[in-house]
């Protein structure tokens, strides 16, 4: 966006601001890697887009190039993107020999543009954005070498940047969750909505690897109360194969 005319950059990041409204989202219901992201998307329209061109060049590969995987992921995304060029094609046409003062430009969201950057402000206020990817890297430390003590210390240094959720750690021959078990999970970790963990390498640390006096310690941090150890039992066999581990609520 840093080469595009001033006019094209507004009107994108109002529309930016407009969808931002009209989907509700706020400083009270942002999850934290929609957090990132939506800075992200600020930082590009700005013209700022440094940090996600890093992270395709240092992005690691998830398919190894040559495998029937890699095949078929690869035609899944020329015929996705398909339509689009050609929608895009017919759009240039249409253009041709126009100016921007022949073309009006319409709103695609019913949100106040005002409203959506007030909002977004709010959102992006305190942000950890440089401790997040929006790829797995290749040259990146392996977090799981961590021992507890360390992983703990940061939880007690840090407890805003920690939560504890569950992940989907099994998967049937469909794609479908199997299994879910409760994690310690850094605010900077590649997790999406319905537990799903972007690749091996992200600081994500299931509730089976710590012993009851750490997990007692990270509660404790993380302003849980605790619960009797037949309650932690039942929370953890929720879902089939389900551990147990950080039991009890926010306080």
């Amino acid at each position: 966006m840093k080469t595009k005319p001033d006019f094209i950059r507004k009107e994108v990041k109002n529309s930016f601001y407009e969808w931002i409204d009209a989907t509700g989202i706020d400083v009270n219901n942002c999850h934290p890697r929609l957090k990132h992201c939506l800075f992200g998307v600020s930082e590009v329209i700005e013209g700022r887009g440094e940090k996600i061109i890093a992270d395709v060049i240092n992005s690691k590969e998830t398919l190894k190039p040559g495998t029937p995987e890699y095949a078929r992921e690869l035609g899944n995304i020329f015929t996705k993107i398909q339509a689009p060029l050609d929608n895009e094609r017919e759009i240039e046409l249409s253009l041709k020999g126009k100016t921007y003062r022949d073309i009006e430009i319409e709103s695609q969201f019913k949100g106040s543009s005002d409203k959506g950057q007030e909002a977004f402000e709010r959102i992006a206020k305190d942000h950890d954005y440089q401790d997040f990817h929006f790829f797995p890297q290749e040259t990146q430390q392996n977090l799981q070498q961590h021992s507890n003590s360390e992983i703990i210390q940061d939880v007690k240094n840090n407890p805003r940047n920690w939560r504890k959720d569950e992940i989907i750690t099994e998967y049937n021959r469909r794609g479908e969750a199997t299994k879910r078990e409760m994690a310690l999970i850094h605010n900077s970790a590649q997790v999406g909505y319905d537990g799903s963990v972007l690749g091996d390498n992200q600081p994500v640390y299931l509730a089976n690897r710590f012993n009851q006096t750490e997990i007692s310690e990270i509660n404790q941090a993380l302003g849980i109360s605790q619960t009797s150890h037949q309650t932690q039992i039942q929370q953890g066999n929720r879902h089939q194969g389900g551990g147990g581990g950080f039991g009890g609520t926010a306080t």
